[in-house]
């Protein structure tokens, strides 16, 4: 008997609840902050007296130096799990031109085609973006990670 009233009392509620809800009417109820248009306009209305900057020379903008030196740096060691990756990072012009893959797992047939579809992939992402925050490869999460560790070891030695 206590399982029918239950019954009962929930199908009542969700009867109640959709009719609150096809009719509109919502429990919740919308604040609205009276608006008094009646306000006086604020009496101080002066302006600070304007500077004549005619005279002032113009400011030029220089780029901004990435602070990278020019070199080859080596990152160091990351462990990958299947393997170990490694990198080497060209900077010329201040600017990361191309980066080296040292070591990668390559131990396994999977491994090898996992290494081989990421690198690629990888390098031009870090080219393009100029730092080791490259999103990860999908399928190879764990050689992406890797590849970051490595690359920020190496980008901190050439200075960033």
């Amino acid at each position: 008997m206590k399982k029918w009233f239950l019954s009962l009392g929930l199908i009542a509620i969700f009867g109640w609840y959709l009719f609150l809800r096809q009719s509109g009417i919502s429990s919740a109820q919308t604040v609205t902050q009276p608006q008094n248009n009646d306000l006086p306009a604020p009496s101080n209305t002066s302006l600070p007296p304007t500077t004549d900057i005619s005279n002032t020379p113009p400011i030029t903008k220089t780029p901004n130096p990435t602070g990278l030196r020019d070199g080859t740096y080596t990152g160091s060691r990351a462990d990958a799990l299947y393997g170990i990756v490694q990198v080497s990072a060209a900077i010329s012009g201040g600017k990361l031109t191309d980066v080296k893959f040292l070591s990668y797992p390559n131990d396994r047939d999977n491994s090898r085609a996992i290494s081989q579809y990421a690198m690629p992939i990888l390098k031009s992402e870090a080219i393009r973006v100029q730092n080791a925050s490259v999103d990860i490869v999908s399928g190879a999460t764990l050689t992406s990670e890797a590849f970051r560790e490595s690359l920020s070891s190496a980008l901190a030695k050439a200075g960033a």
